[in-house]
This record gives C-alpha cells, structure tokens and sequence, in this order.
C-alpha cells in the first residue's frame, strides 16, 4: 500500500539567508525557513516547523477542505544524527516512521532519498526566483507531483493557561511546604508568567497551608476548588462527595482571589451518567463549573521518581533532572494539541494539568520558555474557562485524560489513540533512569532483564515480551484472551494459557514470536502452564474427568513439551489441588498450591513421586503463585486474606518466613536471574481491581519498589528470561 506523505517544508527560527551547503547541519536548511499555503483544487494545504534544538525541527501539516475543515494532520521531523540530516514522516495509517536521507543540498535546494520505501522515494525542496517552495514528491519509476507553496503569515499564537493541582502539598524530601511555594513564586515570577489558577484541597487550608494560600493569590493568582479529601466519587458515595465539595467551598471561598471553579480529583467525573448528571447539578447549583484541564500528563509521577531517588539516597544531576520534566510535559503539549486540531473546529485556549510539587516549582520557569520558543503564548487561565473559550460538555465518560480527549472520544476516536505514552509509570521509570538524572543504585537493575508479562493495555489480554532496553512485542497477537506466560528453562519458549477455541487451553510459542502451537485440546480447560527444570515436561492444570473420580475438582497433570504423554500427576491431596511449580534445580522437588478449606490454600514441599516432604504453610490465608529463588532454597508467593495480598518469602528447609511487600494487594512473585529482585504483579487503586501494575523489589524486602510496567488497564503475570549462569553481582 502506498505511504501518502503531506511535504512539509522547515520552519527554523532564524532569518532567511544564503549559507554554505554544509549537509550536515541543520543550519544548512535556513533558506526553508517561513509558513507556507498551497492551494489545491478543493482543499488547502499549510506546512509549519519549530526548530527545537540544534539536532531537531519538529512540523504540522494540515490538509483543510473549502470549509476549513481539518481533513488530516501529520507530523514530521527534521534530525540531525551520525553526521547526517533525515527527513522522518509519522503518518497516522502507518505505525512506523519513514526516513529520508538528505543526500544532496545548496543555497536553494535540498533532496532527501529513501530508495527502500514504496512511494515517495524522493522528496525535493527548491526555492523559486519568485519566492515560491517548489516541492517535488515522486517514486523510483519518476512518476509523482509537485506542490507550489506561497509564503504566507505566520497563524495567530496558541495559548495555554497554567494550573496547578493539590496545595498546598506537604514537605517533601526536598523542599518544606513553605520551601516550595516561595520558589514556586519565583520560579513564575521570573518569566513574568500570567495568573495561574492553585486548585486547593481544603482540608490542607489550616493555619500554616491558608498562608501558603495567600501567597498565591497576593502574587496575583487564584484559588480553586479541589475538594476537601482528594476522593474518588465511589469511595464517598454522591452525597458524600458533594458534601465534600461544600466543605472545600467553605474552607476555600474566603480568599479574595477565589475563583468558583472546580477541578475533579483524577479527573474522575463518575462512572455512570446518572451520577455524572447528579454531580453535575450539584456544581451548577453551587455557582461552579468544571475547571477541565486539556494537557493531561503524569508530572505527579514524575516528582514521586525524585522524590524515591532522594529517599534512596541518590545524586541528582539537576540540569539533567529539568531537561527530561520539560521535554516530557512539552511532548504532552504537542500530543493533546495535535488531537484539538483534529476534532475542534477552533484551536482551543488549552489548560495544562500540573502539580504543586517540587519539581515544577523548580522548572517551571524553563518550561514556561520553552513553551513560548514553541510560538504559545502563556495567558491568564481564566481566560481559558471565559464564556468565549469554555468547551462544551462531552456525554462521554472518558473523561480521565481531559476535556479534549473526552470530546475526541465522544467523536469516535479509539482511546488507546487519546492517552499519551509518557502516561505511563514505567515508561517514566525508564525515562528518567536513561536521562542520567540519578547516579544507578545497584550494580544490575530490573530493567535490564528481558521481562515477560500479559497486559489487555491495547483492549484484550495478550502475551508480551519487552527486550531489555527496549519496546515491548506482542508474542500472542490474538483477539482472545491470552495469559499466564512461563519462561522454558533455556529461555527460548514460552507456555501460555489461551481461550482462542472456545475453551482455556495450553500453547507454546518461541521467544521470537514463531512456531505458535496449541499443545491440549481436551474438552476440559486446561491452565496455568509450568516447566520442569530440565525443559521437557510441563505441568498444567485441568478440569478433565477420570474413572474413579468422586466430585468434579481440578487435577495437576503433566505432558512432554511435545504436548504428547498427557497423564495426570497428582492425585487429590489435602483437598483441591490447584497448580504444581518445581524447583530450578534438578532435584525432582516441587511445591503444591493447595485447597485445604473454604478460604484458605496451603504450600507444600514435595518429591518427584509427588509425595509431601513439608507443609510450608498453615496460616488460615490463600497462599498461592510460589516461585523458587534461583538456588531452590527459598520460595516466594502471595499471601492473601480479605483486602490484602502479601508477597512472602519462605525458606524452603521450613524456616525463616518473611513479608516482603505487606500492604495493599499484590500476587505472582517470580525471582530475578541473580536472586536479589522479585517482580510482583500489585493493584494500584484499593476501588479499581482493573488497574494493575508490574513492580519490581528487592526480594529482601530493602528499598522501596519501582514500577517496571504501568499505565491504564491490567499489567500482570511478569518474569524474567532465565539466564544460563546468574550475574555475578551481589545483592548489596
């Protein structure tokens, strides 16, 4: 199929001057530099770039019919890498960039090749006596067209208003309370920043916090309202959250700069339509409207990374700690705003989510420059929310990510399309680890191992491996249900659990993504795949049937790789049996999930003739999902009893027993390759059983955990490739 490209033509913020052709630089490219329209039949066409840095120039492209329609919008960057200059295309049909080499330049023109792609394989920029753009677009055969561009002004400035969430905050490991909101004032100040809007919970407004409150609105900006708790409507109830609402109004609404605007805690407006209206009437009857934002991003997360490299007792570089905090709100800028322009009529007065927390009152300053370089111009935020700006309400419930993705949504855009990527815990994990913000604080980290895990992050559960250091690859690739991965011993296949036919059965696959193929096909469900040490059997437990059988129960059984042999293992013992793991070394030993009453499961040790050496257990909890440390002497699981789930480890002889992660609810611990960290599936919100994440511990219990997966729906199931010798590091 063939790539459509829109030509964009390089917007440098420079002057237009004759240079020497250098193809290596950027610079080289000044002569490019302006707006352009270009005419064509029906539809309009106009190109704008930003110089970004001195390697970069990012572009928009937009394509409007006789209305001004936005009929599409892509996105182009010019970089300047390995002593040459790229053209890179990112069209919305095609995943993947496309990249052009400049292999030819001067003071008028510019050629960038790509003799691998299908259509264009050639894209040319020449400057007219005139002072037109000629640009030629055409293929290996010669055939193609080309586009005349007028220089033409510049588009009005974008605006974005600045407001902050939660003040005032509490000390951190970095600034005090008062610490923050004295070099938060300055910070704005010194970029001579427009009014911003502190959306205050009121519950933190005592004596010491009501001054804070007061410094804001003396330096001239407002106070809105953030409730009195910081809760979630299902954990209050409507009426208790709009009684929350009033106790904020009452704490807050005193300040002279009190603005009746209200700013929903997560951006949660209710899971249903009937509580989304009730609320709704609620805050209309107050005098309040909803004080949206439309730059969504996780800078909450970003300064809980800071604040856990400070805990741990890290240096910072921070020079580099407020490069990657600007780049990373900027791109969310540039993301939210490129979804406007596809689905609002008129470019919208954007609002930016941010947070009192250190790091902004650090950087905010730079990341107000930065915007403006970027051509916007920081206004007073109420005139985002004036009645000539405020959006309309969308009916959708999506409503997590901003006004302008819930409007998005409410058009027809696929979610998955309308989050950002860097709203992602472990994407920022890996983004600040990689910036060389903080110094690393052990000889071998989580990230470097390949990590297997399930997710339904792209709608249902799949299979996925991510290579150390690099982007995760969907191994399973079908619309059923796909979970519980186990790694070979060797590390080169891999055994799931999948419901593809109608029915949960065992497949096996590569650790390339090849060789796919369905191992059970009984017509009872098979689960819950398991690897002898040696690599040529695998357990699994099933539902099936047997002569003898008394009550209908779940059985471990066990097959060759093959899928052929396929026998039952253990007979009923202590009640249900529910899953069989062996211990990474060849000794024949293996530990039992099993039923031993109405809400509780126990561990067992047993010998390969299945026989109990030891229960290792016997607490009145459901134990279950144990995984062997490396040398087959301890053995970690979770623990669970009501609303807690535990991640303990045990010593195999029947000793010492420890709590490695005690509150909230976490399960299916797997060892690292060295035996110094545990990768543990944990629930983030105790009212969301949906929203799982994928962390990572030492499996001591030292230290606090990091996030390895994250973002919206379930991570789960994780662990990592074996390794034929462990890493001779110390868990030190």
């Amino acid at each position: 199929m063939r790539t459509r490209l829109l030509p964009i033509l390089l917007c440098s913020l420079g002057c237009v001057r004759a240079m020497a052709a250098d193809c290596t630089s950027l610079d080289t490219l000044s002569w490019m530099a302006g707006h352009w329209e270009a005419q064509g039949g029906a539809s309009s066409m106009t190109e704008q770039w930003t110089r970004v840095s001195p390697l970069t120039a990012e572009g928009v492209g937009e394509v409007r019919d006789a209305d001004g329609v936005l009929k599409s919008r892509e996105t182009l960057r010019l970089v300047s890498m390995s002593g040459s200059i790229y053209f890179v295309a990112m069209v919305s049909h095609n995943p993947r960039p496309i990249a052009f080499k400049l292999t030819e330049c001067g003071e008028r023109h510019a050629r960038f090749e790509n003799p691998d792609h299908d259509f264009p394989t050639l894209i040319a920029y020449r400057l007219t006596p005139e002072g037109e753009m000629a640009v030629e677009v055409s293929g290996a055969d010669g055939q193609g067209f080309e586009i005349i561009y007028q220089a033409a002004p510049a588009p009005a400035a974008r605006r974005i208003a600045l407001t902050f969430d939660d003040a005032p905050r509490a000390d951190s490991e970095h600034f005090t309370g008062a610490q923050r909101t004295r070099h938060l004032l300055a910070s704005l100040a010194s970029v001579d920043a427009p009014p911003a809007i502190f959306f205050s919970i009121g519950s933190r407004a005592d004596e010491a916090g009501d001054v804070r409150l007061r410094q804001y609105q003396e330096a001239g900006h407002y106070i809105g309202n953030h409730s009195q708790t910081h809760q979630r409507i299902t954990s209050l109830g409507v009426d208790g959250y709009i009684a929350d609402i009033r106790a904020a109004h009452d704490a807050l609404s005193s300040h002279e700069r009190f603005v009746p605007l209200y700013r929903y805690p997560f951006l949660d407006e209710g899971r249903d339509a009937e509580t989304r209206a009730q609320l709704r009437g609620a805050l209309a009857a107050l005098g309040y409207r909803n004080g949206y934002v439309t730059v969504d991003n996780y800078d909450w997360y970003m300064d809980a990374v800071f604040q856990r490299a400070l805990e741990q007792g890290r240096d910072v570089d921070f020079g580099k700690l407020g490069e990657v905090y600007v780049s990373l709100l900027m791109d969310a800028v540039r993301f939210y705003d490129g979804i406007a322009a596809d689905h609002l009529a008129q470019p919208p007065v954007h609002v930016l989510l941010l947070h009192e927390n250190d790091l902004a009152a650090m950087y905010v300053d730079e990341l107000v420059t930065a915007l403006r370089e970027e051509g916007w111009v920081v206004v007073d935020a109420m005139e985002a929310y004036s009645e000539s700006a405020y959006l309309p309400e969308p009916g959708t419930l999506f409503t997590g990510q901003g006004r302008v993705a819930a409007i998005a949504e409410a058009n027809g855009a696929a979610r998955r399309e309308l989050v950002h990527h860097s709203e992602d815990t472990a994407y920022l994990e890996r983004a600040f680890e990689k910036s060389g913000a903080f110094l690393p604080p052990h000889p071998w980290q989580p990230e470097e191992g390949d990590l297997l895990y399930s997710s339904n992050h792209e709608g249902n559960s799949e299979i996925y491996l991510r290579p150390a250091g690099g982007e995760a690859v969907n191994l399973s690739a079908h619309p059923a249900s796909d979970n519980y991965p186990a790694w070979s011993p060797d590390g080169l296949r891999i055994a799931f659990q999948s419901d593809r036919n109608g029915k949960l059965d065992i497949y096996l696959v590569n650790a390339d993504g090849s060789g796919l193929r369905r191992l059970t096909e009984h017509p009872a469900h098979d689960y819950l795949p398991s690897w002898t040490p040696d690599g040529q059997q695998i357990t699994f437990v099933s539902w099936r049937s047997e002569e003898g059988d008394t009550a209908e129960s779940n059985h471990v059984y066990t097959m060759d790789a093959d899928g052929s042999g396929q026998r039952r293992l253990v007979a009923e013992s202590y009640g249900t049996s529910a899953s069989v793991q062996w211990s990474p070394v060849a000794d024949g030993t293996s530990v039992r999930t099993l039923k031993t009453s109405a809400d509780g499961a126990d561990l067992f040790l047993a010998d390969a003739a299945g026989e109990v050496i030891r229960r290792l257990t016997d607490d009145g909890r459901f134990n279950g999902s144990p995984g062997f440390s490396p040398d087959g002497r301890r053995l970690a699981f979770y623990s669970q009893q009501g609303e807690n789930a535990q991640i303990v480890v045990v010593d195999t002889e029947g000793g010492s027993r420890q709590v490695v992660v005690s509150r909230g609810l976490n399960w299916y611990p797997h060892y690292s390759p060295d035996g110094c960290w545990l990768v543990y599936t944990a629930q983030v919100r105790a009212d969301d059983p949906h929203d799982l994440d994928i962390r990572a511990i030492r499996a001591d219990g030292s230290g606090d955990w990091r996030v390895l997966v994250g973002g919206p729906g379930r991570q789960a199931e994780a662990s990592w490739r074996p390794l034929e010798s462990a890493p001779e590091v110390g868990c030190d």
